[in-house]
């Protein structure tokens, strides 16, 4: 399985992401974390051009717990990236 591969240290697919100049509030607004709706539009727009979005998604899955995920990661939000991890169980159990 492609997230089975990630290693959570080597970190060196960063050098290439879209996002190294943006304030982290795009991806992670506080809003989120209350539990508000949030527009996608603009971390979204950022990740569809990004060369190390899978990486980037891989990453994320491989080091942060379900209970932690939050922002826009990886060209996913949240909800996303829960059906991702729901799937992945899925099949790990077939």
């Amino acid at each position: 399985m492609l997230f089975d591969a990630v290693d959570p240290t080597d970190l060196g697919w960063r050098t290439n992401r879209r996002c190294g100049a943006l304030p982290m509030s795009v991806f992670f607004p506080p809003e989120v974390g209350r539990g508000g709706n949030y527009d996608w539009t603009r971390p979204r727009r950022v990740c569809s051009n990004c060369p190390v979005r899978v990486e980037c998604l891989a990453w994320w899955l491989a080091t942060t717990p379900r209970q932690h995920d939050s922002g826009y990661v990886g060209g996913t939000a949240p909800s996303q990236r829960e059906a991702i991890r729901h799937r992945l169980t899925r099949e790990a159990a077939a």
